[in-house]
C-alpha cells in the first residue's frame, strides 16, 4: 500500500516527502506520484538542511545577521540564539556556547 494512502485513511493527508534514494525517487517519478517535495537541493527538516544526494545535515550559518563581525551587543547574540530550532539536539554543542557567552556578558556587565 502507498503511503499516502495509509496517512490518508488515518485522517492525516501526506503532503510532501522525500528520501535519498535516487532508485526510488525515479520510481516515483515513472509512476506519477506528484505527492513528493521533487528537489535535488537542501530541504529544511527540523531546522537544519537536509542534502538528499549525499545524506547530510548542515546548519545553516549563513542565515545568522550581517551586523555580527561588526556590532557584537547582547541583542545580536539573543538574536541569533533565538534563530536557531534544533529539536534533535544535533548542534546544542554550538548553541550552548552562545548561552554561555550570553550568561558571561550579563554577569560581567558588559554592554
Amino acid at each position: 500500500m502507498i503511503s499516502s494512502n495509509i496517512f490518508k485513511e488515518a485522517g492525516m493527508p501526506l503532503r510532501k516527502f522525500q528520501n535519498n534514494s535516487e532508485n526510488l525517487r525515479h520510481m516515483w517519478e515513472v509512476n506519477k506520484l506528484s505527492n513528493f517535495q521533487n528537489s535535488n537541493d537542501s530541504l529544511k527538516v527540523l531546522g537544519l538542511l537536509w542534502d538528499t544526494n549525499s545524506d547530510v545535515l548542515r546548519f545553516d550559518v549563513q542565515s545568522f545577521p550581517d551586523d555580527w563581525k561588526f556590532n557584537q551587543t547582547k541583542r545580536l547574540v539573543l538574536k541569533a540564539m533565538l534563530k536557531i530550532f534544533d529539536p534533535i539536539g544535533f548542534i546544542t554543542p554550538f548553541s550552548i556556547r552562545m548561552k554561555m557567552l550570553l550568561q558571561e556578558t550579563w554577569q560581567k556587565g558588559l554592554q
